[in-house]
């Protein structure tokens, strides 16, 4: 059943007032070559200078910048920003030009997890009205060019506009709803994965989901299932709002999966008018490279990428089946790596950063790297049982997973040696989340990375080594 989204614009007559937020003039000069680099994200440090020569010690060259803007909403157009972060960015940006590295500044919007409406969603699902979205983009544009007007003054490399809105810049033509909504438009395909994690779930012991039934808001569930059950419900909700925003309980009729469709072109339309407004608001103030970041399975649907200097994606690809080892291991990720290469010089011809790439120290890590909390079904090194038929899955529940510090290490020389033999040209840089000092992160941040620990070394040094040849790329 093809399952697609009515929409309250009249026609298009948003896109000018869309594309009229753009702050002209833009720079008479054309930026510079994206840089290339390979450094990482700091979880917080307090003495910046020494957490930037450590990022030298190690052999890496490049500092990633965050910022936040906050959403109260999933559905709102209000997005609050603090002008007085920009101490912060300062002194960052300061810290690594002192020390000679390459600065790249990030926007990103956090989805607030702590008021009920939003529980179950995250910041790749805010969705704004579509009478609202003119308001939506005067805001973050107001975001984007406070960032870029500091970014412009304290000489930053690279300013990221922003990074995994998913639902908010995909602006590709449809022809059919896109898998992140179909899926959650049928419950009986939810609930035939929440089975298999309840499956996997009945394998662990019970207080071992004590911290899995508490979310942000404040709820508490009693057992995984209602946890799960009313997780799938509100990104049901979710979905229904968001296709059929005038009668989301509907019936789904030829009629509204028409209407549906050319609703949900016509808000693509308006969302790509208003990226490229965003970006040429940027430009105006900003001379530096201009890049988006998009989720690792989302880049295909970003319209505008004719728009920036660089094409920046999460690194968190798939790329092993559960119980691989040794020389499988790298085989496998050798032949996902080729595939990632591919399918994004497919897309685009632009330079590419990879701008969160790392993996947790859980054995299995490289299967889906974006899961590491409750529970969760991998594909398996196991082949299927009949032609046609599924892989097999093997449960995983994160927080009682051995631990394994050489897979992500295999992972990273997996993409150093392609690069070596002159893969993915695309690739223009990386940066691994995250990076600190402080060795007590590592029981803090799944993903963490610690400068000067020796068990991380033979992580950082595939890291220095993926720089170094990035670099020396013409």
């Amino acid at each position: 059943m093809t399952v697609t989204r009515p929409s309250l614009l009249a026609g298009f007559a948003l896109l000018g007032t869309l594309a009229a937020l753009a702050t002209p003039p833009v720079h008479d000069s054309s930026p510079p070559p994206p840089p290339s680099f390979v450094g990482g994200i700091h979880i917080t440090e307090d003495d910046l200078d020494a957490y930037a020569d450590a990022l030298l010690d190690a052999g890496l060259d490049s500092l990633q910048i965050t910022v936040y803007a906050a959403q109260p909403l999933w559905d709102s157009a209000e997005i609050r920003f603090d002008p007085a972060a920009a101490s912060d960015i300062t002194s960052l940006a300061r810290a690594a030009r002192r020390a000679g590295l390459t600065s790249v500044l990030v926007l990103r919007v956090y989805l607030q997890h702590a008021a009920t409406a939003n529980q179950a969603l995250w910041h790749g699902m805010i969705w704004p009205p579509d009478d609202q979205l003119e308001r939506w983009f005067a805001r973050y544009q107001a975001f984007v060019t406070w960032a870029a007007d500091l970014a412009e003054r304290e000489g930053i490399d690279v300013l990221v506009v922003g990074n995994e809105l998913n639902s908010m810049t995909s602006t590709i033509p449809l022809t059919a709803v896109p898998e992140g909504l179909a899926y959650f438009l049928d419950p009986t395909r939810q609930a035939r994965v929440r089975q298999d994690l309840l499956a996997c779930a009945r394998t662990v012991a019970d207080p071992a989901f004590a911290d899995d039934l508490r979310w942000a808001d404040g709820t508490k569930y009693d057992d995984l299932e209602a946890a799960l059950g009313s997780a799938d419900a509100l990104q049901h909700q979710w979905a229904r709002r968001a296709v059929f925003p005038d009668d989301p309980h509907g019936p789904i009729t030829a009629q509204a999966e028409a209407q549906a469709l050319a609703g949900l072109n016509r808000r693509r339309a308006a969302l790509d008018a208003g990226w490229r407004g965003i970006i040429a608001a940027a430009r105006g103030l900003y001379s530096g490279a201009v890049a988006y970041g998009a989720n690792f399975d989302q880049y295909g649907e970003v319209g505008f990428w004719d728009a920036v200097d660089a094409v920046g994606v999460t690194g968190y690809f798939p790329l092993s089946r559960y119980g691989d080892r040794g020389d499988a291991l790298d085989r496998r990720l050798d032949a996902a790596w080729r595939t990632v290469a591919a399918d994004l010089q497919a897309v685009t011809d632009k330079p590419v950063y990879l701008l969160e790439l790392g993996w947790t120290r859980r054995r299995g890590a490289t299967v889906r790297p974006w899961s590491y909390g409750r529970v969760d079904v991998l594909e398996t090194d196991q082949p299927p049982p009949k032609e046609g038929a599924a892989i097999p899955l093997s449960c995983v529940h994160w927080a009682s997973q051995a631990t394994d510090e050489r897979e992500r290490v295999r992972a990273l020389a997996s993409l150093r040696r392609l690069v070596q033999a002159g893969g993915f040209p695309a690739l223009r840089g990386a940066h691994l989340w995250k990076l600190s000092t402080d060795p007590a992160h590592a029981g803090i941040e799944p993903f963490a990375v610690i400068l000067g620990d020796p068990a991380d070394a033979a992580y950082l040094d595939e890291a220095a080594v993926l720089g170094r040849v990035l670099r020396s790329r013409p």
